[in-house]
């Protein structure tokens, strides 16, 4: 989700006609259709994020449930092998899952990739 460019609210994505396009949250969707990430926005972003990420840097893609103690919904490490695509996929893959969750999850992208898969603690690196 992202705020709205024009008169605020929050935008999501749905599905019409076969393509993906931004809808505002409190209008157009039923309740009943599923919420489905921008791939393009996401790989967008990726691209634009980790465009001078060094090979061997890692990526910890992590979603949180959306409550108070801010369990954690899934946490995905990603080796960057000099081609984003492997990060990009897998960030699509898990902002998915989350969209489709039965309770609230925030998809929390990083901004920062780290030196090993076990864990984001430490220092990041450049």
């Amino acid at each position: 989700m992202m705020p709205s460019a024009a008169g605020g609210g929050t935008v999501v994505v749905a599905v019409s006609n076969a393509r993906i396009v931004p809808v505002r949250a409190d209008s157009c969707r039923q309740a009943d259709e599923p919420l489905i990430p921008d791939a393009d926005e996401i790989a967008r972003f990726v691209r634009g994020i980790f465009k001078y990420a060094t090979a061997g840097g890692v990526v910890s893609l992590r979603g949180f449930e959306d409550t108070s103690s801010n369990t954690v919904f899934a946490i995905r490490p990603v080796t960057i092998n000099g081609n984003l695509d492997p990060v990009i996929e897998k960030a699509i893959a898990l902002a998915s899952k989350a969209a489709q969750a039965p309770k609230p999850v925030v998809f929390c992208p990083p901004l920062a990739t780290f030196t090993s898969t076990d864990s984001a603690s430490g220092t990041p690196r450049r």
